[in-house]
């Protein structure tokens, strides 16, 4: 029998005993005489007593103590996880405003701050690529043809857009025209901006996999962030255009993780454009691509080139915007007095505000500055003492090391016993410093981060893609259901099992689904790779998606970094998406009789994108198997089964080459994607109708692009 009925309540002692009696019959036919008085009832009646009171007594466990004993083994209840996202400001003045870090912005009643601070200029941006194209017919021997293409607003959260400065670039760079707001502002516009800080917020397009090879090594090169350029009036003595190279403040990798560049501007002299004789050289070789639109409002170009920017140097992005920040779901707090030391062991003190952002947490017991650690049983600030009984790499803190532990989901901030860490003395004065926030409500589209009172007069903002990141806090319920199997693994990455529970239990994602893959490395389809395992992972979506569901770079991100602490070092990791197959699908069919012809039509689609779903789909509802066989009579059996169709009298598939088949064979980390349902009536004379692919439906295309 169940601990709890629906409801949630305990059962009750009479109801153990009437269960159990129940279950005589069944096992024991001999058994006939379940009167009070008989022996075997009367041992029934003792063991329904016990389990009665075995069962209060486990439910009067309070939520502190179930915390505390998830904590002994070492598998806490985690924490809410922050949003985080870009934001862009823009100023009405011809003045720029300084927004420093940790300015609050908020979406209705959810909370964000900047993280290092925005010195906002008064211009605007014109940012571009020179896309390559295919040579006209009349085109000159070594000439490479360009067409300059700016980067596109993203349409939404779903399917951002992709730009290849190595491969769909004739100079592997991204150029930002800064522009005045009217042509006659151009020159005050120079001398607001000279000598200032531009922040150029860049979100990278990072690779559909994390690869975690061997010994820890990660596979990825050395290399630097973007290197920024201004134009200038000058050439060199081939004639090339020069350009002057602009410290960049910020320095963080944009091609391999979202951040700004903060890029110095020079002082007004500075502020020069060529001069060109002929004027059909504008935009040719390494002068700045053509734009006319913007050429009566040009302020200075700027470049943002990859280093070493030859052949085969991997640049690509999603976006780029100036004037930006990041901004994270967090509210600091500083100078709250969390209260006095007693001199006693073993103090618990509680922060007012939770969940607390891991690490932020900076504490003073009188004048003295205390060190976090991860708990009190690993090494403290003063000279750790060994303790042999420990595993490799944990110790105890001295006595008097000054160290306390936080544990972010509640808030209690615990001090040691004077043997192990320090005791804050009697009477002294607690103070911390701390952020806190986190949750999936921090997940917010485009253009939702506009309220932020304590910007200067005339500055707005505004994010210009959604926020990422954040999850909800782990219920004390799904933290208790991990322990046998955090009790199995131990926290170590050894038998699928393991693999599979440890990469759904990944803090800060929402996972829709895991596969483990053994032997299978995706450099060798086909092959058992000794050693290899693969991860194919996809993220949670609470609706359908009209386009292929793909895990994002944040999101193999944390993955790969929680599976890269627990591997064994021999084992060749990869976590990846799928591989999707695209295929329409036509469907003729009749209704049944008094049924809508549209609303069956509509039910036949959802039923069919649902059975082939990578989340939801096939006949376990868990998503469509790997490797498994797409078959036309299959989906036609489901496409029958809709309520109020009368017969499905054909159902086709159409590729994306345009052929017909009956079959999609699927293999390695390929699964399905309908782009199109078509439904047609194919009730006696109703109109024949042609293929899905002579329909219109959506062709992939390569287009050839011409070498460098």
């Amino acid at each position: 029998m169940a601990h709890e009925l629906p409801g949630g309540r305990p059962p009750t002692y009479e109801e153990l005993l009437a269960d159990v009696l129940a279950r005589v019959p069944v096992h024991t036919p001999e058994w006939t005489n379940l009167g009070p008085g008989d022996p075997g009832v009367t041992i029934l009646e003792l063991f329904a007593y016990l389990t009665a009171e075995l069962i209060h007594e486990a439910g009067a466990i309070s939520e502190r103590s179930r915390r505390q004993f998830l904590s002994l083994l070492s598998t806490p209840v985690q924490p809410a996880a922050p949003a985080t996202g870009f934001v862009t400001f823009a100023t009405a003045d011809l003045i720029p405003a300084v927004i420093p870090p940790d300015q609050e912005i908020r979406a209705g009643l959810i909370p964000f701050q900047t993280r290092v601070g925005t010195d906002t200029l008064p211009v605007d941006a014109f940012i571009c690529i020179k896309q390559k194209r295919e040579a006209p017919a009349s085109a000159e021997p070594g000439a490479i043809y360009y067409e300059t293409t700016p980067l596109a607003a993203p349409a939404d959260g779903l399917q951002l857009p992709t730009y290849d400065l190595g491969n769909e670039t004739v100079d592997q760079s991204l150029w930002i025209a800064l522009l005045a707001r009217k042509p006659e502002q151009v020159e005050q516009t120079r001398a607001a901006v000279a000598g200032r800080t531009l922040n150029v917020g860049v979100l990278p397009a990072l690779p559909p996999v994390r690869r975690l090879p061997p010994l820890g090594l990660t596979g990825a090169t050395a290399r630097q962030s973007l290197v920024a350029e201004m134009a200038t009036d000058r050439f060199d003595e081939d004639g090339e255009p020069l350009y002057r190279r602009l410290p960049v403040l910020q320095q963080v990798d944009v091609l391999a993780k979202a951040g700004i560049l903060g890029i110095q501007l020079p002082d007004l002299g500075a502020f020069r454009l060529w001069q060109l004789a002929d004027k059909r050289l504008a935009g040719t070789g390494d002068l700045p691509p053509l734009a006319p639109a913007v050429a009566n409002r040009l302020v200075t170009w700027l470049r943002l080139r990859a280093p070493g920017s030859e052949a085969g140097v991997r640049a690509r992005l999603h976006w780029a915007g100036i004037n930006a920040d990041m901004v994270e779901q967090r509210v600091r707090v500083t100078g709250e007095l969390v209260g006095d030391g007693t001199g006693e062991p073993n103090q618990v003190l509680t922060l007012v505000n939770r969940p607390v952002l891991p690490g932020t947490v900076r504490l003073r017991v009188g004048s003295r500055p205390w060190q976090e650690t991860e708990e009190l049983y690993t090494a403290g600030p003063e000279v750790p003492l060994q303790n042999p009984a420990l595993p490799p790499g944990r110790r105890l803190p001295e006595a008097d090391a000054r160290v306390f532990a936080v544990d972010p989901a509640t808030g209690e901030i615990r001090f040691g016993d004077g043997l192990r860490g320090a005791r804050p003395g009697k009477g002294e004065p607690i103070e911390a410093d701390y952020a806190y926030g986190g949750g999936k409500a921090g997940n917010l589209p485009a253009g939702q981060l506009k309220k932020a009172p304590g910007l200067p007069v005339g500055v707005s903002v505004n994010n210009p893609l959604p926020t990422w990141g954040g999850t909800d806090r782990q219920s004390l319920a799904d933290a208790e259901r991990l322990v046998p199997a955090a009790l199995r693994h131990r926290d170590r990455l050894i038998t699928l099992d393991d693999f599979a529970h440890i990469v759904l239990d990944t803090p800060g994602v929402s996972m829709g689904r895991v596969e483990i893959l053994p032997l299978v490395h995706p450099d060798s389809p086909g092959q058992k790779v000794p050693g290899a395992v693969t991860v194919l992972v996809l993220p949670e979506v609470a609706e359908p998606s009209p386009t292929p569901i793909r895990p994002g770079s944040e999101f193999l991100d944390l993955i790969g970094r929680h599976v890269d602490a627990r591997r064994l070092i021999t084992t060749d990791v990869t976590v990846t998406g799928p591989v999707y197959r695209s295929f329409a699908i036509t469907v003729g069919l009749e209704v049944a009789a008094g049924s809508s012809f549209a609303a069956v039509a509509d039910g036949v689609r959802r039923a069919l994108t649902g059975y082939l779903s990578p989340l939801t789909g096939g006949a376990a509802g868990q998503g469509w198997p790997l490797a498994k066989l797409v078959r036309a009579r299959e989906l036609l059996a489901q496409a029958d089964r809709v309520e109020g169709v009368g017969i499905v009298t054909d159902l086709l598939m159409t590729t994306e080459d345009g052929a017909s088949v009956t079959e999609v064979p699927l293999s390695g980390l390929e699964l399905p994607w309908v782009t199109a349902v078509h439904v047609h009536d194919a009730s006696p004379g109703a109109p024949p109708v042609a293929p899905a692919a002579s329909r219109g439906a959506r062709r992939i295309i390569a287009a050839p692009i011409q070498s460098t």
